[in-house]
C-alpha cells in the first residue's frame, strides 16, 4: 500500500473483502489446507530439533563434568584410608585409640586456622 494516498488506503481497508473475494473463490482450498499444515509441521519439527539440540548439548556437558568426579567407592576408600591413617598416627603418637578428644592447637592445625590474636 505504499505510494497510495491516505484516502485510497482507507477505501482499500474498508473494502478489502470485496477486492480479494474473486481471488479467494478461485483458489483451491485443499491445496491451501495442505500447504498450511505442511508449514505448521515443518516449523514444529524445526523447533523440536532445536529443543533436542539444547537438551543433548547440556547432557554431554554434564556427562563430561561428572566423569571427572570421583565415584562413591573411590570417595569411600579415601575416607576409610584417611580414618585408618589417622588412627594409626594417633596410636603411634601414644594417644591411644581414644578419638573423642582433640586439643585446640591440633584442631587449629588440622583446619589451618591462624592462632587467635592474643596468642601471637
Amino acid at each position: 500500500m505504499l505510494g497510495l494516498s491516505l484516502y485510497e488506503n482507507i477505501i482499500m481497508g474498508l473494502f478489502i473483502e470485496q477486492m480479494y473475494l474473486p481471488m479467494a473463490r478461485s483458489s483451491d482450498s485443499s491445496i491451501a489446507f495442505f500447504v498450511f499444515w505442511l508449514a505448521v509441521l515443518l516449523t514444529g519439527f524445526v523447533l523440536f530439533n532445536i529443543f533436542l539440540a539444547i537438551i543433548v548439548d547440556t547432557f554431554v556437558e554434564e556427562k563430561r563434568r561428572v566423569s571427572a568426579a570421583k565415584t562413591v567407592p573411590e570417595e569411600l576408600s579415601d575416607i576409610l584410608r584417611s580414618a585408618a591413617f589417622d588412627t594409626f598416627r594417633r596410636f603411634g603418637s601414644g594417644k591411644g585409640l581414644f578419638l573423642g578428644y582433640i586439643s585446640d592447637a591440633e584442631l587449629r592445625d588440622t583446619l589451618k586456622v591462624p592462632p587467635p590474636p592474643s596468642a601471637r
